[in-house]
């Protein structure tokens, strides 16, 4: 993970032709940060299945896929560069999620949850102070939300495991997680208080958890119930939910 103020502008100076997928806020924040114009740039709306592969053989020719934004830009760059087969960088525009550091995209089929799970693991997380900065508060303290989740995905896997389930059980990611939900309470209070470091340190406590979440796809240790429940609310209400606000 590449951290600081201005790394945007440096970063994006040697991504070559590359195709930036986003949506309409993070690209009008980010965009006076980049080095130059990207070669390709598409606004995405929706992780349909059908539309991403659209979306994929309409930006045949890059030579990276940019993922800039939130979880649903973020995600879409997965799927483009799995499908085109070209190296993936993420941007993301607020501390709002960890999607960057997973492998799952998560697709829809019908509007019904469809994870792809095979992304490549990106080359780069650009994650610049000046952008981050920029974000809507409501959107970085959301991103407290996907990590407290663990608290009540630990017990769930733990118990699962004493059940004979085959659930990827890893005591070593359990005590790992165990200790990151321990330094999440020491940060809360500087994310309640809209510090620029604590919403930082948030993207750092994401970047701790990617080793497992790159071993352990379907990432038990942290997934929990509230996602469900996410998922859930999506399906029914056709409509992008913020995940952390609703764990």
């Amino acid at each position: 993970m590449t951290v600081g103020a201005g790394v945007l502008r440096r970063a994006s100076a040697a991504w070559g032709r590359a195709g930036i997928i986003t949506t309409r806020s993070p690209w009008a924040l980010a965009e006076p940060l980049l080095a130059a114009a990207p070669a390709r740039m598409a606004l995405v709306a929706t992780l349909e299945r059908a539309d991403l592969e659209t979306l994929a053989a309409d930006l045949r020719g890059i030579e990276r896929a940019v993922g800039l934004g939130g979880g649903l830009a973020l995600d879409a760059a997965k799927f483009v560069a799995w499908r085109l087969g070209v190296p993936l960088v993420q941007v993301p525009s607020s501390a709002s999620n960890n999607a960057c550091f997973t492998r799952t995209s998560g697709c829809l089929v019908d509007g019904r949850r469809a994870p792809m799970r095979e992304a490549p693991v990106p080359e780069g997380v650009v994650v610049d102070h000046d952008l981050i900065a920029r974000a809507p508060g409501r959107l970085n303290r959301a991103g407290i939300g996907d990590l407290l989740s663990s608290h009540s995905a630990l017990p769930d896997w733990a118990l699962a495991h004493r059940a004979g389930r085959a659930v990827d059980w890893d005591a070593g990611v359990l005590e790992s997680t165990r200790r990151e939900l321990d330094a999440l309470a020491v940060l809360a209070p500087a994310v309640g208080a809209g510090r620029l470091d604590a919403f930082v340190g948030l993207l750092a406590m994401g970047e701790r958890f990617a080793p497992a979440f790159l071993r352990l796809p379907r990432a038990r240790f942290n997934a929990a119930s509230e996602h469900l429940l996410a998922w859930c609310l999506e399906e029914r209400s056709g409509r992008r939910l913020l995940h952390g606000e609703i764990v």
